[in-house]
């Protein structure tokens, strides 16, 4: 045998009895799955949920193959497995497991209660909320304490392993989980119901409810080391994905999942680009922006949560590499195209006429899929869905050339989210508050924007609403030019009581485009205080000029918001009247 062959094997050899290999710093990662689709005292209407067991197997396998971890090291508990017990117990071993410097990831799939849960209605404290292990039963004489709850059981566990030196990344595929916190009786059946544009009976009560409530501020984020991912606001229903509804909803392996597990999925094996600064790592800011633009393309109706939030995040946990380890992206950030593919169902010539005539909107067959963007014809009026079905606004039928102006703004939009993912050199943190029910908002309430640009950077804020209308929410004086601070929150108007902007008529869907530039672009006084443009208006250009001269000088960031027309249970007067602009 050939000197070299066999120092190889003796050098293999040696490496497997001492663990001494290239990835010996893979046995660090530690990591606890668990998904609870079994609930054996749990009769819910719409059946048992179908994705929490495929979830934990398919994510196994993806940790394993993409992420390094060692078998061994991967510990599971599904169905009845994951009783009360069983989940404390596997929780308090993850310190035996560990050891301080590693990286331990938790994950949990099933349903979950909070205060806000109008269904299940468990005597929690307020901004707290609960794992549902399973043999949770409500018929108990104290159904709370069989809950897994965030501040009672959770926190003293997650408090050991970060004194002990541990980082955690922890994700909870759960109703409410933003508060940790899938409701009980969740609504499975009813996936493909939206918020937009009226919503359910049961957000708007539980709108009205936390409007009514006292106004008491959340808890602050009680961790250092650890880095959470929900699939939910506090006050919102996270979505499981079964069978019956695959053909609407596919899945990364054609199986049930819940809806964020699959996105997560999808970013975790690479199918789903999320290295927005090309630098080989997943930062938990380009994990969570990636999964939340899928799962808003899917319009699934719930905003997955990152904790802590921007404001929150002293430790710069967002940006920290997921594990630690560097991955090949195996998507790639497609091509830039310019035309905007529209699906017209049931409209006569006219409209049709009309809607060909729109520069940069490709007309396709009413049965093309694919579309990014559907028109439909129902009775007095043209409503516009997204790909994924979300209501983006509707037009009387008898007012064609409000369709067609309708149409110009989102192929506006479209364009400038081109420009913006194209030309920046990275993800801008950014997030919507306040952030309870996820980025659904009553027409009349105030909110606010949050950022923390990595360099000293100049703003620019646009909004494109459901009507159609495009404006500039900041800068809107020349105060407001002045650079913001590099790695600091920074609240957007501003922190002041009327710094505040109000959620406005008409109900649907805003889409909000965010840029931060390195340095003042030309001309940037001169979109001071335009509001309501028609998306024709030629004074827009100059936003798409600062995009072209600026490429790569800028971070970008955009979302959607959902203005939800107000229940009967609100007040006549919008909350907090007076206190936002």
């Amino acid at each position: 045998m050939p000197t070299s062959v066999r120092a190889i094997l003796l050098a293999t050899a040696f490496a497997l009895l001492t663990g001494a290999t290239a990835a010996s710093a893979v046995d660090k990662r530690i990591a606890l799955l668990i998904g609870i689709a079994d609930y054996p005292h749990l009769v819910s209407p719409q059946g048992p949920l179908q994705g929490p067991v495929n979830d934990v197997a398919a994510l196994r396998a993806v940790l394993i193959e993409r992420w390094g971890f060692l078998p061994g090291n991967i510990r599971t508990l599904v169905d009845r497995q994951a009783t009360r017990a069983a989940m404390l117990d596997e929780l308090r071993a993850l310190e035996k497991r560990s050891s301080p410097g590693d990286d331990v990831f938790v994950f949990y799939s099933g349903h979950g209660t909070s205060a806000l849960d109008s269904r299940l209605a468990p005597p929690l404290p307020q901004g707290s909320g609960a794992m549902v292990p399973a043999d949770y039963d409500p018929a108990a004489a104290r159904p709370v304490d069989g809950l897994i709850v965030g501040r009672s059981d959770l926190k003293p566990i997650i408090e050991r392993l970060e004194a002990g030196g541990r980082r955690l990344w922890v994700v909870s595929d759960s109703c409410y989980s933003g508060n940790q916190v899938r409701s009980v009786f969740g609504e499975r059946g009813s996936l493909p119901g939206k918020f937009i544009p009226l919503p359910g009976p049961e957000l708007l009560r539980d709108l009205a409810r936390a409007a009514a409530g006292p106004a008491t501020p959340p808890s602050p984020y009680p961790y250092g080391e650890t880095a959470w991912l929900s699939a939910a606001a506090e006050g919102e229903v996270a979505r499981d994905i079964p069978t019956e509804w695959l053909p609407s909803y596919p899945t990364v392996d054609g199986k049930p999942h819940g809806a964020l597990a699959d996105a997560l999925l999808r970013v975790l094996d690479g199918s789903v680009d999320a290295d927005y600064d090309r630098d080989g790592f997943l930062s938990w800011a380009e994990i969570h922006a990636a999964v939340s633009t899928f799962m808003a393309g899917r319009a699934y109706g719930h905003s997955p949560q990152r904790l802590p939030n921007v404001a929150e995040d002293s430790r710069g946990l967002a940006q920290r590499a997921f594990l630690g380890q560097r991955v090949s992206s195996a998507a790639r950030r497609p091509a830039a195209t310019t035309t905007l593919q529209l699906a017209a169902v049931g409209l006569d010539g006219a409209a049709l006429a009309a809607l060909q005539r729109i520069r940069g909107v490709e007309l396709l067959a009413a049965s093309a899929s694919g579309a990014e963007l559907v028109v439909r014809h129902e009775g007095t009026r043209f409503a516009l869905y997204s790909a994924g079905g979300d209501a983006l606004g509707e037009v009387p039928a008898a007012e064609p050339q409000r369709l067609v102006s309708r149409v110009q703004q989102l192929a506006w939009a479209r364009r400038l989210r081109e420009l913006g993912q194209q030309g920046s050199r990275g993800l801008l943190d950014f997030e919507v508050q306040p952030a309870t029910f996820g980025r659904n908002f009553r027409i009349g309430e105030c909110i606010h924007f949050v950022v923390k640009p990595e360099r000293a950077s100049t703003l620019l804020l646009v909004n494109v609403d459901a009507a159609g209308l495009v404006s500039v929410l900041y800068p809107y004086t020349a105060s407001e030019i002045q650079p913001l601070s590099a790695g600091k929150p920074c609240a957007i108007p501003g922190s002041g009581p009327y710094d505040r902007v109000r959620v406005s008529d008409p109900p649907g869907m805003d889409l909000l485009f965010a840029f931060a530039f390195d340095r003042p672009p030309a001309g940037i006084e001169r979109l001071f205080g335009l509001q309501k443009l028609d998306p024709s208006d030629p004074r827009l250009a100059i936003i798409e000029g600062m995009l072209a001269d600026r490429k790569g000088e800028f971070s970008f960031a955009h979302a959607e918001l959902r203005a939800l027309s107000r229940s009967s249970e609100q007040a006549d007067g919008p909350p907090g009247e007076g206190a936002c602009r």
